[in-house]
This record gives C-alpha cells, sequence and structure tokens, in this order.
C-alpha cells in the first residue's frame, strides 16, 4: 500500500497497575471503527492464535505517518484512520492522548525513518507537540552488512 515508505515504527508500551476512579469517556467515532476493525482483521488472520495487539498504539502510529504525509499515502491512510482530514486526526489524537493522561498507563513512543528520508523540522516539531513522540532517523538498509 506504501511501497515507497520506508518508516520503522517502534512503540513500547509499559504500565503500572494502580486503582484508578472509572469514568465514561466518550471517543470519536472513527477511533471506534477503526480499533475495531484493526482487531478484528488481526484476529481473522490468526484465528488459531493468542493475538496482543494495541489498537491505540497501532493508530497513533498511523496518525503520525499521516502527519507527514501527502497526496496519495496522505488519503490512504485517513481512509484507513476512518478520518475525513488531517486536521480531524489530530483533533482526535489530541483526544485520545489526553485520555491517556487520565491513565495510569505510561507509553514510550519513537518514530524510526530511514536516513535516505529528508524529514522537515515542522513534521518532528509537530510529532513531539501532537503525539508526544521523538523521531530518529537510522540506517534501516545497512550495505555493510555480512551475510551468512
Amino acid at each position: 500500500m506504501f511501497p515507497s515508505l520506508f518508516v520503522f515504527v517502534l512503540f513500547l508500551l509499559y504500565s503500572e497497575i494502580k486503582a484508578v476512579p472509572s469514568k465514561p469517556v466518550k471517543v470519536e467515532k472513527n477511533i471506534d471503527d477503526f480499533h475495531l476493525n484493526l482487531y478484528k482483521n488481526v484476529v481473522a488472520l490468526k484465528s488459531n492464535d493468542n493475538v496482543f495487539i494495541s489498537p491505540y498504539s497501532v493508530g497513533l502510529a498511523l496518525a503520525s505517518v499521516t502527519a507527514g504525509a501527502r497526496g496519495k499515502t496522505e488519503k490512504e491512510l485517513l481512509n484507513l484512520l476512518h478520518s475525513k482530514s488531517r486536521e480531524k486526526l489530530t483533533q482526535s489524537s489530541k483526544q485520545l492522548m489526553a485520555i491517556t493522561n487520565m491513565s495510569e498507563i505510561k507509553l514510550a513512543n519513537r518514530l524510526y525513518v530511514d536516513i535516505k528520508f529528508p524529514i522537515l523540522p515542522s513534521y518532528t516539531k509537530q510529532l513531539q507537540k501532537t503525539y508526544n513522540f521523538t523521531l530518529a532517523s537510522v540506517n534501516l538498509n545497512p550495505q555493510n552488512k555480512t551475510r551468512s
């Protein structure tokens, strides 16, 4: 789907178990739709296996990639995430991040991008401000690697 996009996204999820008062929080329908569709598709592919997935982390990763995408890739990502525009997606992501800040789940997020792709400083700033991500440029295709 994204042949020219070589992005490796790594999310580390760790949590602390503490008693937190539970109160219902309304989440945008597009977020719910994406999370449910993702889970259903993963389970359908692995119907005989145990499945652990964090739709929240996957959704935020894709939203962060969408923030830097343009043209056809941007449209495909927005469609996948059930969002009408990048602005709406940013609003939904901020809402979800606010909900996370009320909980005891802690996320450590970093986006790894191949060094051959130039990164706009405005994109790096938006990742930090909106998604609380850091960005690292790494060589994802080392030429000097010895083959066995």
